[in-house]
């Protein structure tokens, strides 16, 4: 058998990390067109975090996407252009799908319905508009009512 360079890489190996390369920019390409994700805890009706870690996650845009088990839906925790938070419904109230945000809208990817960022219908065919979920806000916390 041949003498291998160090520098050389065995084929099966160079495979292996071309997909998991690929497949690490393909997952970062899809997560730029969706909302940063979330993962919470419900505790007695409330998912809470600190502000800290809120405007940390927040400073690539003003949506986050929180999930977790418990969750009545997936949710979306939007930051206003006033400052403060609002919390909205994923789910789609024309057929259920999981709606994403765009620039400055919220968009269904199964069948077209875009809701501005206070969850209201700009174009069908939903006709409702999204849920909204009651914050409150403490000096160091936010609390989403889940119950």
């Amino acid at each position: 058998m041949p003498e291998r360079d160090r520098n050389d890489l065995p084929r099966r190996r160079f495979l292996v990390q071309l997909a998991a390369g690929t497949g690490l920019v393909a997952g970062g390409l899809s997560a730029c067109a969706s909302a940063t994700p979330l993962r919470g805890r419900r505790i007695e009706g409330r998912i809470v975090w600190p502000h800290k870690e809120l405007e940390d996650r927040l400073r690539d845009g003003p949506v986050l996407l929180v999930t977790g088990e418990g969750f009545p839906e997936a949710l979306l925790l939007i930051r206003t252009e006033e400052g403060g938070y609002r919390a909205l419904g994923a789910r789609c109230t024309h057929l259920g799908c999981q709606v994403r945000p765009g620039k400055h809208v919220l968009r269904c990817p199964c069948h077209g319905s875009v809701f501005d960022l206070a969850g209201n219908v700009i174009r069908g065919p939903a006709a409702k508009p999204l849920p909204g979920y009651d914050l409150e806000v403490t000096e160091s916390h936010l609390e989403i009512v889940v119950e």
